[in-house]
């Protein structure tokens, strides 16, 4: 009797533990905590970051010519018969670009931030899937949880029958031994449950930036819901996220090829040069002004490495585009039937087999308790009932998981949609 009243303070005081640990705060929504995930996901933190290339970008752009003019300047004297006169010679030169080269360049910065832009809208579907996801499957731990618990309470009350009948001679100390395996066995599973449980909460504040000493508490629905029509989703799936990102590095691309081919094109340089000679015998100085032209020939260095560079990205991006646009729909009819077939499947067990599997072993515990049933029949009919508990679960388990992939996928809650 010892081993059971210590199994039944055990489990008394488990699932109170468990909940004074997460009462540091109200339970949470899904959608206070995708609002928490905005503001403090380090993976959005990272991504919003990155956009700040597109300024640094922009500012390369800015820049009106390609380099610094360069001023040169040279004094000397000329010497004639032992005399002599100063020389002063001073030329600036500027290399201009005549391939429209700055405003593509400003063209490349608009589009590689479009591309930053859409980019960080990826992440932050993703961290909502995640969220979403992580929620939900918590939910459904919670609820295994609380399931497991009063399996293992239920088991405790047996072990205690069990015990009194094997004192009363009713019974053999078999019986009673049996039950107390069995009880040890719920005791696992409610432990295992509850550390599951903890660990998607811990997952679900390392999603959102949670900084808490224990992990938020959580409050929702967890009931399935009817997923939106195929071709709703199929009409929407041509702006999802990760299909506009392709399309911006696709833009940003040929932005580059387009500046590639300009920058081959030959950039001369303009002067101006001012020249004052002497006359070393006492003759008039004479003063020269002259413009200068300087072009490179371009025999060896075409600008090949960039023009070849920017050609392969293009390519990439365009790959990646097709590649997206051809796997989305497919993607979409497969997670659409996965999550109809799941919640079909919990609907048609919460509302047939658990209610049914209740109603058969609902006198079970009596019926023991009196005699009129032996342990193995109690066993086997629990067992019954947990299986069919726990598939309603697993159910719902897919469909949460289904519909945080067309969350994903989509980039935008199905709630919205409903």
């Amino acid at each position: 009797m010892a081993r059971v009243t210590l199994a039944l303070a055990l489990l008394a005081c488990a699932v109170p533990t468990t909940l004074r640990a997460q009462a540091n705060g109200s339970p949470h929504t899904l959608d206070q905590l995708v609002a928490l995930a905005e503001r403090g996901s380090p993976a959005l933190q990272v991504a919003t970051a990155r956009v700040g290339l597109a300024e640094a970008e922009r500012a390369a752009a800015a820049i009106p010519l390609p380099a610094n003019p360069q001023v040169q300047a040279m004094v000397g004297q000329r010497r004639a018969g032992g005399e002599g006169d100063r020389e002063i010679q001073i030329a600036i030169q500027q290399r201009v670009e005549i391939a429209g080269e700055p405003r593509q360049r400003r063209e490349v910065a608009r589009r590689m931030a479009e591309r930053l832009e859409a980019e960080r809208a990826v992440v932050r579907a993703d961290v909502r899937r995640q969220v979403s996801a992580a929620f939900r499957l918590a939910l459904v731990a919670d609820a295994r949880a609380a399931l497991a618990s009063e399996l293992a309470a239920q088991q405790a009350r047996v072990v205690q029958v069990a015990e009194r009948r094997a004192e009363l001679g009713e019974s053999s100390p078999m019986e009673a031994r049996l039950a107390t395996v069995e009880l040890v066995r719920a005791e696992q599973l409610h432990q295992a449950a509850l550390a599951e449980a903890s660990a998607l909460r811990w997952e679900l504040a390392g999603l959102v930036g949670w900084a808490g000493a224990e992990p938020p508490r959580i409050a929702g629905d967890p009931s399935t819901t009817p997923v939106p029509e195929l071709e709703q989703l199929l009409t929407l799936a041509s702006e999802q996220p990760r299909v506009v990102a392709a399309r911006a590095r696709m833009a940003e691309a040929e932005a580059r090829v387009r500046l590639a081919r300009r920058e081959a094109v030959p950039s001369p340089t303009l002067g101006f040069q001012f020249n004052s000679e002497g006359a070393p015998g006492g003759g008039q100085r004479e003063q020269v002004y002259a413009g200068t032209l300087q072009l490179p020939l371009p025999l060896w260095q075409r600008n090949q490495g960039e023009r070849a560079r920017a050609d392969a990205e293009r390519s990439i991006a365009e790959a990646e585009l097709r590649a997206w646009e051809q796997r989305i729909a497919p993607t979409l009819r497969r997670l659409h039937a996965l999550a109809e077939s799941a919640r079909a499947r919990a609907t048609r067990v919460e509302a047939e087999l658990v209610p049914a599997v209740r109603a058969a072993t609902a006198n079970l515990d009596r019926a023991f308790e009196l005699g009129e049933i032996d342990l193995l029949t109690l066993l086997a009919a629990r067992e019954r009932m947990l299986r069919a508990r726990f598939e309603s679960l697993d159910a719902h388990r897919v469909y949460y998981e289904s519909v945080a992939e067309l969350e994903l996928l989509l980039g935008l809650s199905l709630e919205t949609l409903r």
